[in-house]
This record gives structure tokens, sequence and C-alpha cells, in this order.
């Protein structure tokens, strides 16, 4: 039976997707999560996977992980750029909401790097 990954803010659920009689939509049977921090897998109670299943939530769960490792890596080394596109995206915004909106989440990151900075 096919599987199924839904993405939520922190983890990834795992759900069994299987036929029901008379039905439109496939009956969705939970196997577990991971969650996006540790990417641990944990099943869900009661419940017996197959090798199969195992193995392609292995797959899921270590190209999720290495994905965002990469996109983590990737943002590090492109926090300058970064910043220069939103302080050029800043410098066209005519609206004064918008603008009080960006100032705002500036200072929170320039307050988070400053403290990340000295823990370092």
């Amino acid at each position: 039976m096919p599987l199924q990954f839904v993405s939520r803010r922190d983890a990834v659920v795992v759900y069994r997707l299987g036929p029901v009689a008379g039905a439109d939509r496939p009956r969705r049977q939970l196997l577990g999560s991971f969650s996006r921090h540790d990417f641990q897998f944990h099943p869900a109670e009661h419940v017996t996977m197959t090798e199969a299943e195992r193995e392609e939530i292995e797959g899921r769960r270590l190209y999720l992980q290495l994905r965002d490792g990469i996109r983590q890596k990737l943002a590090a080394h492109e926090l300058e750029d970064t910043v220069s596109d939103v302080l050029a995206y800043f410098a066209s915004v005519t609206d004064e909401a918008e603008r009080e909106i960006l100032r705002h989440e500036m200072t929170e990151a320039a307050r988070r790097l400053r403290q990340a900075v000295r823990a370092a």
C-alpha cells in the first residue's frame, strides 16, 4: 500500500493509504512521525509495518534530513546576499505599514545575530 508523507511545521507525519469499499477517498492509517529537529522516527503504537514501508520511510527521512541540512548551510553562506536583498526591497517599499513591519523584522534579526555572534 502506498505511503503518504504530510509535512507539518515541525514534523512529518506518515500514513498508510488503503482502499475503502464505496468511498471516494482512501483510508489513512497513522504509521508514525518524525521531528524536523532530530529526524528520529517515532512509530505509532500497535502498528506493524512491512519491510518495504520501513525502507521507504527511512529513505524519505534521510532525504529530508539531508535537504534541510543543505538549506541551512546554503542560507548561512548566503546571509550577506540575503541582507542585501532585504535592504534593496526595504528601500523600494513605499507603504508605511509594510516598512514598519520590515523595520521590526530587521531589528529582531539584528538582535538575534548579535546574540549568536556573542555566543559563538
